[in-house]
């Protein structure tokens, strides 16, 4: 056993935080206002590798009353792995504007719109795949996969066509009306700037 007291500290701080974002999100939706200071101060984390959680500005996030659970995922899943030079003075922060937090964040099909190097790839293709298909299915997407049901994985080339050009799969909405799964099959396809969603 490694007797550092820090060893898998960054792990333990991580699974924590996940279960507790959808508590935050079962009380209290996007009101983040209402969450006590004193319990977000207790999200405050210094990673080993010298980034931070910023957790502690949720309350100074605004989303609105029709953000969905995936723009609060995103919001909140951001504010947990920060760069300290992005919030030099957390005390001062009076607004935490979310098109500042993502501004960096490309959404192309090329490989700049994803992080290759840390983390569950297949999370984040899933991740990309859903938000980009909750904006023309706004019921909401639970999940994506290939025709067989299986994830976005490198066996089956993240849904990615052999091109490049084109995802394609077939997303779940398991909270429909009745509880009664429904299935889309989808194609997005990009020319230029322009995206292109069919299901």
């Amino acid at each position: 056993m490694d007797r550092n007291p820090r060893f898998n500290e960054d792990t333990k701080f991580l699974n924590d935080c996940g279960k507790v974002r959808d508590l935050l999100w079962d009380t209290v939706g996007t009101n983040f206002s209402e969450i006590p200071q004193s319990y977000l101060a207790a999200l405050r984390h210094d990673y080993n590798d010298g980034k931070v959680s910023m957790l502690e500005l949720l309350d100074r996030v605004d989303l609105g009353p029709f953000a969905s659970y995936d723009d609060y995922c995103e919001v909140f899943d951001r504010l947990l792995y920060c760069d300290p030079s992005e919030f030099p003075d957390p005390d001062a922060v009076v607004e935490v504007k979310t098109e500042r937090l993502f501004l960096q964040q490309s959404e192309d099909f090329s490989e700049e719109g994803f992080d290759f190097a840390e983390g569950d790839l297949s999370y984040k293709v899933e991740k990309f795949l859903r938000k980009v298909l909750a904006s023309v299915y706004t019921d909401g997407v639970s999940d994506v996969t290939d025709a067989e049901g299986h994830p976005p994985t490198d066996a089956n080339n993240y849904l990615m066509a052999e091109d490049g050009k084109s995802f394609s799969g077939i997303f779940y909405d398991r909270a429909a009306e009745g509880n009664k799964t429904k299935e889309f099959p989808f194609t997005i396809s990009q020319s230029g700037n322009e995206r292109r969603v069919e299901y």
